[in-house]
């Protein structure tokens, strides 16, 4: 929602999928006491000293990065570790409200926009692949002095996304497979009891979670609602469980509060309104298999040593070892194929490793020598433009030429590059003149002696 002082209040009824379903009895209309053992832990410092501006509105759980998903309703969305460590952020635009995984093995995550849309977002490249408009069942609409309501939750459960409506209080379970959202079931939630205005959805394990700010209710795959409790902390919009670290059947849980922060508590009863937690496992549940120091939980992969926490790295389209601007978080200790950690690349469609780049300031061939013209001799060919064929090849490439003493001359190309060249063998003060022929051809005039040059290469034709 926009307004932050919102205190919101919806829950919803789930789609009934293939999950066995336990035999608890439906929820009595008492609200029990918030079940995690402990205070809360505020672990959002990081994140707010690289947003400072972030109003946290939505969680999710990334099982396959180990990480908590968060965003914010000025279009952020950031990943960090469970204590708040090794943040990752993205700037997505738009009034993002609630975040969903649907495959942890891969790098899509699902956003709900408020303004009527659910984007899928490559983490990996940064980019948006393809939205889905939801105005049809979840129109952004005004509430009055809170602002406006529209899709505030979403999460992810075999094979639909259950999308929360601010406005009315409904879950629409919605097909997203093909260009168009198609609605599969709507329910009324506890709109009947009522509440209104749901803030956030989880699904863990053929259960739901819903929050309505101050309490959350536990529901069963065939909608029937098991448990209410209250929430503590204050202006509450999102939540996610994270993993069961000791094995005792519990969980970390995840509040994301509009008014600041996002809090964790410890040993968050997965089954609390009846069933007994499971014998804790032999084995422990948070190990470091590559034996790195790191536990798997905090551990991007737990089966490299050499890698646990993600890494910026810059895209490298043309493949010279020279990045571009475009940042992307990668869980690799070192750049794979067609990234670099570098981000020297002036001009990523081609390859210029190696070349000097007048203007730069930068000493691109490692001689302590910075913006000088290069030379055949030292630098080789331009790995570029040293390959075209000037016969085929557009005047373009070739930018700027002129004349130096001693027979030599000098050619910049559209990278920005300056190639020295010898054109004839002789000391004379006397400059050398050219002009530019056909294609990348020049003609190169010293007194009464005229050469034609390839123009990328310096060899005489």
């Amino acid at each position: 929602m926009k307004n932050a002082t919102l205190v919101s209040l919806f829950v919803g009824a789930l789609l009934a999928v293939s999950f066995i379903s336990t035999a608890f009895a439906a929820w009595n209309g008492s609200v029990d006491s918030w079940p995690a053992s402990g205070d809360a832990v505020k672990i959002s410092g990081s994140l707010e000293s690289v947003m400072p501006n972030i109003e946290p509105s939505g969680l999710a759980w990334h099982s396959g990065r180990n990480q908590l998903l968060v965003v914010g309703d000025e279009g952020e969305l950031a990943a960090m570790n469970v204590d708040g460590s090794n943040v990752s952020t993205w700037n997505v635009g738009g009034d993002l409200e609630d975040v969903a995984v649907a495959d942890p093995s891969s790098s899509y995550v699902y956003l709900a926009d408020e303004n009527g849309k659910i984007v899928k977002f490559d983490l990996s490249s940064g980019t948006t692949v393809q939205s889905w408009s939801v105005t049809t069942w979840m129109p952004e609409v005004s509430c009055g002095s809170w602002g406006t309501c529209g899709m505030e939750a979403l999460t992810y459960a075999d094979g639909y996304f259950y999308a929360g409506y601010q406005y009315t209080g409904e879950i629409f379970v919605l097909d997203l497979s093909g260009s168009t959202a198609v609605k599969v079931a709507e329910w009324s939630g506890l709109s009947d009891y009522g509440y209104t205005n749901v803030n956030g959805l989880h699904y863990r394990d053929g259960y739901l979670y819903a929050l309505y700010s101050w309490v959350m209710a536990v529901m069963d795959t065939d909608g029937t609602v098991l448990e209410v409790y209250y929430v503590k902390g204050s202006a509450q919009e999102g939540l996610a469980l994270g993993n069961d670290s000791n094995g005792d059947g519990d969980a970390d849980m995840f509040i994301a509060q509009d008014t600041g922060g996002v809090y964790g508590y410890d040993e968050f009863p997965l089954y609390g309104w009846s069933a007994p937690a499971p014998e804790p496992d032999p084995e422990p549940v948070d190990p470091d298999s590559d034996g790195d120091g790191v536990a798997a939980s905090l551990d991007c992969n737990d089966a490299d040593a050499s890698v646990s926490v993600y890494a910026n790295f810059y895209t490298d389209a043309d493949l010279d070892t020279l990045g571009s601007d475009t940042v992307v978080s990668l869980c690799s200790a070192t750049a794979p194929s067609a990234y670099s950690s570098n981000s020297n690349d002036t001009n990523d469609s081609i390859s210029n490793y190696n070349v000097e780049i007048k203007g730069d300031r930068i000493s691109n061939d490692n001689d302590t020598t910075i913006d000088e013209r290069n030379t055949v001799s030292q630098n080789g060919y331009h790995p570029y433009f040293g390959t075209l064929d000037p016969a085929g090849s557009s005047s373009g490439k070739i930018t700027g030429y002129w004349g130096l003493i001693n027979g030599y001359y000098a050619v910049r190309y559209a990278d920005n590059s300056v190639y020295e060249y010898r054109a004839f063998n002789t000391r004379t003060r006397t400059l050398t003149k050219l002009r530019l022929n056909s294609g990348g051809y020049l003609n190169v005039t010293l007194g009464s002696s005229t050469v034609t040059v390839n123009g990328y290469t310096g060899i005489t034709r």
